[in-house]
């Protein structure tokens, strides 16, 4: 038996020498296995999408994250049908949680190995089973992602190995795990039970003293240790170290592909769903975590415009905050969307993490325009049968722009928008484009040398490294909008459904979706923050706001303007934080600017740096409350600029109003000169016959004397000497009113003041 064994061992090695000779890939392999070829038809019609699932394997792995993953592997198992070929069984995709720490070092050997005995035993042969290793795009390292320790036993017992660029594997085990003929038998046996990789390759992962050489001979290329090397090695040989003889092999995609070892080296998960012929929605991970789903549906109105998507963000994300939503449903019946409200909508659904929660759009009979773009964003597309994605209206007039399309000038920063979030979805940007610019075409192209497919627009095409390698296919019409038959070949939509039966089947709802309606006081309360925030009404708020505040600053201790001023600046940041612009940061920039120029009028008279600093503060946080972006980028943001500047320019007016008018007004006006505090009356003197300017133009003779100050003096106020009252000034000394002053200079009208020391 042991013989037969060895054969049969020999003969597998043999037959992966022969791929990578051919430059053959193991998924090539097991296609000649079956009795097949690989499919290069030139067919412009898409074949029919593969079904997928994805499983996280949480790193290291335990004893609970086996029982967790082989449960799932069983479900996938039990629902795959017989008969598949191996070009339409459905792929399970085990996405390995690698990060800055967590790379599978540490996981426990039995674990492990009971995986991998599972991924390779009989049950599995329906499903296509890979293992996909991603890069963290966060870190700074070279190698960005790398899977170590016994978790390398799960990935090779897989039916595929993909990998991203920077991103390694290998380093398996331990010194002890190495010199224990047990655990060597173990890799032993799981390298040949699936030949994801060479054996030779995986010992060397687990052995340090083994080493790995690539050896090509005249005849063949072999992965021999240094021991085999020294036996095989001659003149006619090209040797490649890969591995040291002391030094556990760690290999890199890179190298991986190179020498034709894995499957698949991507970018992304959407590259590899293009070549295994999967909808890209496919690869999201299950945001329920193999529980129930809870559900939230939001209904799209017929015209998608800002108020809308305003009220929709403030909906979800307390929601998905509390973790009381796994499954968001965009509900899409007939549905147009305002340009600038789909692109915000779509980025805020992009930035959503879908292991948390899935995002889902339903049409059930157009989405057109923004409504299509924000659809694009979700991470999956359920379609009636008789539903189109995209469209634009007629133009009126020959000539004229179509209805709901981009128009030129703004082409650009639209534009920067589907790249933008086309790159957090990990789709091509072409056909978010193509959503919104009528003047964008797209077509199908693909690959002559993998058959992989894609939806690219002419621009997109040329800027690929490999263009040429990109064959035109068939142009697809975005103008009158994608057929739900269309959109599930192509792999935009992964389930075409009949009724919203079907969509429960899907995810096996156990309850439906609780549905998200906008309420009267909603509507009502939406509609004063849409008021508060127009440009006009927010500037004077502002203005309001620094004139009641300079009021009171110049009369503290009422509290009538401070409260107006107040209620002017709540009104205006609550009604900005209402509609999405400000956040926290603006309003504590604004607290902490107020409170500095406090500190410089009360504690640190003079203006020095606080005032200055906190004018700065202010300004820019009265500009940043009232605009979405930090700095404008585009002509949309420049567009918008004035706008944001509206409202420091009305705080400019409320204090030059306040600066100017209040002396005046108040103390005349009948209600309002109750409120403020009116100087102290000048006492009438009996200057002979000196005219008051004669009599005080030059106080020399106060030198020396004392008095009491009748203001308080910061450091400017007025003080009493007997019977005259006068303007002193302190030397920055700070001086309550009622306090006994002495006069240490008295030049002309000039005099200047201390403090009595008791």
């Amino acid at each position: 038996m042991q013989f037969h064994n060895n054969i049969s061992t020999f003969a597998r090695q043999v037959a992966l020498m022969m791929i990578a000779t051919l430059s053959l890939s193991p998924q090539a392999l097991s296609q000649v296995e079956a009795g097949s070829t690989p499919n290069h038809s030139k067919s412009d019609t898409p074949a029919e999408t593969r079904s997928c699932s994805v499983i996280r394997v949480p790193l290291p792995i335990t004893s609970a994250t086996r029982q967790k993953v082989q449960r799932a592997l069983q479900d996938a198992a039990v629902e795959a049908q017989q008969g598949n070929t191996i070009e339409t069984r459905p792929v399970v995709m085990l996405e390995f949680a690698t990060g800055k720490i967590n790379n599978g070092s540490g996981s426990d050997l039995t674990a492990s190995f009971g995986l991998a005995r599972f991924l390779t035993s009989p049950e599995m042969a329906r499903i296509q089973t890979i293992a996909y290793i991603s890069a963290d795009l966060s870190s700074t390292e070279k190698i960005k992602g790398q899977l170590n320790g016994h978790a390398v036993l799960v990935a090779i017992a897989c039916s595929e190995i993909a990998m991203e660029y920077d991103t390694a594997i290998g380093n398996a085990g331990s010194a002890e795990d190495s010199k224990d003929p047990i655990v060597v038998d173990i890799y032993k046996d799981i390298a040949s039970r699936r030949y994801a990789l060479p054996v030779e390759v995986v010992l060397s992962m687990l052995e340090k003293e083994r080493g790995l050489f690539r050896v090509k001979t005249p005849e063949k290329i072999i992965f021999a240790s240094s021991e085999q090397l020294d036996k095989i090695e001659n003149a006619e040989t090209e040797t490649t170290t890969l591995a040291p003889a002391n030094q556990r092999a760690l290999l890199t995609s890179e190298k991986l592909e190179e020498f034709r070892l894995i499957s698949h080296r991507v970018r992304s998960k959407s590259e590899l769903a293009r070549k295994l012929n999967i909808a890209a929605d496919q690869l999201n991970l299950d945001a329920s975590g193999g529980g129930a789903w809870e559900a939230i549906s939001i209904r799209v109105p017929e015209v998608l415009d800002q108020r809308t998507v305003r009220w929709i963000i403030r909906s979800i994300k307390p929601a998905i905050a509390r973790r009381d939503v796994s499954l968001l449903f965009l509900e899409i019946d007939d549905s147009v969307g305002d340009l600038e409200a789909g692109v915000d909508l779509a980025r805020v659904i992009a930035e959503l993490d879908s292991a948390k929660v899935r995002t889902v759009a339903v049409i059930n009979q157009s989405a057109r325009s923004g409504s299509a773009f924000a659809a694009l964003a979700c991470d999956q597309i359920l379609v009636q049968n008789s539903a189109t994605l995209g469209g634009f209206e007629p133009a009126e007039n020959p000539g004229d722009p179509r209805p709901n399309s981009v128009a030129a000038a703004y082409r650009s920063s639209y534009l920067a928008d589907a790249k933008s979030i086309a790159a957090k979805k990990q789709r091509d940007w072409s056909l978010f484009a193509a959503m919104i610019d009528a003047e964008i075409d797209i077509s199908r192209y693909r690959n002559a040398e993998t058959d992989e497919t894609r939806l690219l627009s002419g621009q997109q095409w040329e800027s690929l490294d490999d263009s040429k390698q990109w064959e035109l296919l068939a142009p697809i019409d975005t103008v009158s909008g994608i057929e739900a038959k269309q959109l599930k070949l192509l792999g935009i939509a992964s389930n075409v459904i009949e009724s919203p039966a079907d969509i429960e089947t899907i995810f096996q709802l156990t309850e439906e979706p609780k549905v998200l309606t906008q309420t009267s006081s909603d509507r009502w309360i939406q509609s004063l923050a849409s008021f508060l925030t127009s440009p006009t009404v927010a500037s004077l708020l502002i203005m309001g706001a620094f004139f009641f505040i300079s009021a009171e600053m110049s009369a503290p201790g009422l509290g009538v303007p401070g409260f107006l001023g107040t209620l002017c600046l709540v009104g205006f940041f609550w009604a900005q934080y209402f509609d999405g612009n400000a956040q926290w940061f603006e309003i504590l920039l604004f607290l902490i600017g107020i409170a500095f120029i406090a500190m410089e009028v009360f504690v640190i008279p003079g203006f020095g740096i606080f005032g200055i600093g906190g004018i700065v503060m202010v300004s820019i946080s009265v500009v940043l409350a009232a605009q979405s972006f930090l700095i404008p980028l585009n002509v949309r943001d420049f567009e918008k600029l004035p706008n944001s500047l509206f409202p420091l320019v009305g705080a400019g007016f409320g204090i030059v109003a306040a600066v100017l008018l209040l002396p005046r007004l108040l103390p005349d006006t009948p209600f309002l000169r109750n409120v403020i505090l009116a100087p102290p009356k000048k006492p009438e003197l009996d200057l002979g016959n000196q005219t008051d300017s004669e009599a005080t133009a030059n106080l020399a003779y106060l030198m020396g004397q004392q008095g009491i100050a009748v203001t308080k003096l910061m450091p400017s106020g007025r003080a009493q000497f007997g019977d005259q009252v006068c303007d002193v000034i302190t030397q920055g000394q700070v001086v309550e009113k009622g306090e006994a002053i002495e006069v240490i200079e008295a030049i002309a009208n000039r005099v200047v003041v201390q403090k009595v020391l008791t």
